[in-house]
């Protein structure tokens, strides 16, 4: 509740800033906040799932995650009518959307006993935690590569259908904006038609490295397909490909984690350390998408990367040991 109710005030204070300073400001805010609540929210994963219900579970907590980008996309664009007004929407509906899992999930403190006392050297060795446990490592190497390739395939699109594609040129009267509505659309209803079948797959099967593996590769080859054949039928079938691929990563990938965390008493800790591999490719991502874009091969040359980095990251789950 801290989580979204700090991130809340850092929309609300985003959404009077009219310079570079102020806006980054209240983005470091809002990322810090919004960060913190999402390593509580997964750590309830473990606290209270058994191992052999992970995946589905995890699916089913995928759903949500997905349809907010759309249900987000959709208030911003076509409820909210003003940049604050927008702001502000997204800001009052972060706290009541945690209010369900805070009041109704039972969440017992652990017995003074257990509790180990809060000292800030302690906090340095969850930024180690790669280091010094293998497995914990490549997941969050993994991870990090396959997201920083969605990052990357995902940054441009809707430039890539403006110059590429000619969106505008195709349906006179709309914009690219109204595409890639459409393709969010198509995605995310890939995404909940398949990771909640593959969470309950992956709990029957046991075998998530195969299936993340399997996930990855399925997930790199519609950065092939706009690479190669930048028309729109071929978006439209790359969203739904990115979709099915994403949606088993989505589910089977977050069970996974889960299994090579390094001790009980620091899941919180931990998720947040893998958190930083969800988050930190959407800084990162720009930084290499734009020297690439901006090159002679485009977007050829980007979608090429983004299939690159996650079929390495799909490759380099086979890494981890300890999880089937």
């Amino acid at each position: 509740m801290g989580g979204a109710a700090g991130g809340a005030l850092a929309l609300g204070f985003l959404a009077f800033q009219d310079s570079l300073a102020g806006v980054i400001a209240g983005w470091c805010l809002a990322q810090g906040a919004l960060n913190a609540m999402q390593a509580a929210l997964t750590a309830g994963v473990p606290d209270h799932v058994p191992v052999r219900q992970r995946g589905e579970v995890s699916g089913w907590i995928g759903v949500p995650q997905s349809l907010g980008v759309v249900v987000a996309v959709v208030l911003v664009t076509y409820v909210a009518t003003t940049l604050r007004s927008g702001y502000f929407l997204i800001a009052a509906l972060i706290p009541l959307c945690v209010l369900p899992f805070v009041l109704a999930t039972s969440d017992p403190p652990l017995p003074r006993a257990h509790r180990r006392p809060f000292r800030l050297p302690r906090l340095a060795p969850a930024a180690g935690a790669a280091g010094a446990y293998r497995d914990f490592a490549w997941a969050w190497t993994t991870r990090f590569l396959m997201q920083l390739g969605n990052s990357i395939a995902l940054l441009y699109l809707l430039y890539f259908l403006t110059d590429a594609v000619g969106y505008e040129r195709l349906f006179p009267g709309q914009d690219a904006a109204q595409g890639l509505l459409v393709l969010i659309l198509i995605y995310t209803a890939a995404v909940v038609l398949t990771t909640v079948v593959a969470g309950i797959v992956s709990d029957r099967l046991g075998r998530r490295r195969t299936l993340v593996t399997i996930s990855g590769l399925v997930s790199a080859v519609p950065a092939l397909m706009l690479a190669f054949w930048p028309t729109w039928p071929v978006t439209v079938a790359a969203a739904v490909v990115l979709g099915v691929g994403f949606g088993v990563y989505l589910s089977v990938d977050n069970a996974l984690v889960t299994q090579v965390l390094p001790s009980a008493a620091g899941r919180a800790k931990d998720l947040g350390v893998i958190n930083i591999a969800a988050s930190g490719p959407q800084v990162l991502g720009p930084v290499i998408a734009g020297p690439v874009v901006a090159g002679p091969g485009g977007y050829t040359a980007l979608y090429l990367t983004s299939a690159g980095l996650t079929v390495l990251g799909a490759v380099l789950v086979r890494r981890i040991r300890s999880v089937p």
